[in-house]
């Protein structure tokens, strides 16, 4: 057995304990969670020494679940202009995308991986349009799940679409067939409603898809104006499959998705408290993925959270990729949250980096959570405001267990 102590203990399923002690076995299962050394010889009938616990300064809380990450994008970084708009990051991106050899590609996923990994994530939702990292994920000590993403400019283009999102699933799961990975759509604007309905008749447990990222997504549905409909039209496509009609783009592409059993909205910049409100009452259920750094990235903005605390409690963090980010790390994004909306608790951040990214990523039978029988991992974060249980813009992530 292992013993953890700090001057707090998150399990996250209960309330923070003071000077708390985590014990562990040998593999990193959790065999109990105790609120001091009194109750855990208590528990355990036999006398522990102080010695044997492993006390830090800081909090320790469950192992961080970033939900919406491009690892195959890693080699990307410092390679896109800053505050250029969804447009100009598209323009950026198709420029550069995959000019780079393939070791350095490879090195960079590797590097993102190690990255992540010793600032305390132990799971990710990542987004694949190619099988680079395949290889890397079925022998990776990181959960994943793979989101398969299809996109389709053009109606006779969508079988291609679909067969080529189904190979990279099929080559994903031939030396791994317990890969959790589901077909899942880019963008509202670059899905036709043919390939939404393939996706959609395949009736997935969980897909993804990036929302009202920028403003101009709405305005292309509303009124069949605006940047991105000028950035389409210039590079030759005039969107036919867009039809304005006044309505804002989730509420018109979520009537597309009623066979999926959940959908991650990530970004969610520019969603109004109607958007929220439409896509929880006609979604079988729905999270709404957070990328603070990324949407500073590229849109210079932050989506008005509070729009989205004050209807559903469903809400996960996110880093997006390193050609939007500096770095892959949960707590960096929190620390943005926090500095913008500091009525936002602690407890609040870590519910919706820990369990609620297991649960949107289902596997939360294993992590997400401090509790007997789990193997979450274990985080400590220091340099943090003990008093009023806030984090700081010098706090820092480790995973120690």
């Amino acid at each position: 057995m292992k013993f953890y102590s700090a001057d707090f203990v998150f399990p996250v399923c209960s309330t923070p304990l003071k000077d708390g002690i985590v014990v562990m076995d040998n593999s990193g299962v959790v065999i109990d969670v105790f609120e001091n050394i009194a109750s855990l010889n208590n528990a355990l009938q036999i006398q522990i020494e102080r010695s044997a616990i492993q006390k830090f300064h800081g909090m320790l809380t469950p192992g961080f679940i970033n939900a919406h990450c491009h690892l195959e994008l890693s080699y990307l970084k410092g390679e896109i202009n800053k505050h250029n708009k969804l447009t100009g990051f598209i323009k950026d991106l198709v420029s550069v995308r995959m000019k780079a050899e393939h070791d350095k590609i490879i090195n960079t996923i590797k590097s993102a991986e190690e990255s992540m990994l010793e600032v305390g994530i132990v799971a990710v939702g990542d987004i694949s349009n190619t099988s680079i990292t395949f290889q890397l994920k079925n022998k990776s000590d990181l959960q994943y799940h793979t989101f398969i993403e299809a996109y389709d400019l053009f109606e006779l283009n969508t079988d291609k679409v679909w067969n080529m999102a189904k190979e990279l699933k099929e080559t994903l799961q031939l030396n791994n067939r317990n890969s959790k990975c589901s077909i899942s759509p880019h963008a509202p604007y670059s899905v036709t409603p043919h390939l939404f309905q393939k996706i959609n008749a395949n009736k997935p447990s969980i897909i993804t898809i990036h929302n009202q990222e920028t403003a101009s997504e709405n305005t292309l549905f509303e009124t069949g104006t605006g940047d991105l409909k000028n950035f389409f039209e210039l590079s030759g496509n005039k969107l036919p499959h867009i039809k304005p009609n006044g309505k804002s783009s989730i509420q018109n592409y979520v009537p597309w998705l009623n066979l999926c059993d959940e959908i991650i909205f990530v970004h969610n910049t520019f969603s109004s408290d109607d958007d929220i409100r439409y896509a929880i009452a006609n979604t079988k259920k729905c999270w709404w993925c957070l990328c603070p750094n990324a949407n500073l990235y590229i849109e210079n903005t932050l989506p008005e959270i509070e729009r989205i605390t004050k209807a559903t409690e469903n809400i996960l963090i996110g880093t997006d990729s390193l050609a939007s980010n500096n770095q892959l790390s949960i707590l960096s994004e929190l620390k943005i949250i926090t500095k913008k909306f500091p009525q936002i608790s602690l407890h609040q951040l870590l519910t919706w980096s820990t369990i609620n990214g297991a649960k949107a990523l289902k596997m939360d039978s294993e992590l997400g959570t401090l509790e007997k029988g789990k193997k979450p991992g274990l985080v400590l974060i220091e340099n943090v405001d003990l008093q009023n249980q806030k984090i700081t813009e010098s706090s820092q992530s480790k995973r120690v267990a």
